[in-house]
């Protein structure tokens, strides 16, 4: 039985869900006939990626902080 974290989360699907919905929609952007607004629509999509990124990135530095000893010496 799994557990722990090498389990992924149903948020941490939902996450990956969304992340290949931006890859996906870039590419429709950069196949279809480029205008005056693909350059901007494809820019949101990756800058997307990235916040997606970096939050992953973070995030493993929260979840291996030391708790506070105010917090558990109460």
């Amino acid at each position: 039985m799994l557990g722990g974290p090498e389990v992924l989360q149903l948020e941490d699907i939902e996450r990956l869900e969304a992340q290949k919905h931006q890859l996906l929609a870039i590419e429709q952007e950069y196949q279809s006939t480029i205008d005056r607004f693909s350059k901007q629509i494809i820019t949101s999509h990756v800058d997307s990626l990235l916040n997606y990124a970096d939050r992953c990135y973070h995030r493993q530095f929260i979840t291996r902080e030391k708790p506070t000893t105010r917090r558990w010496n109460r």
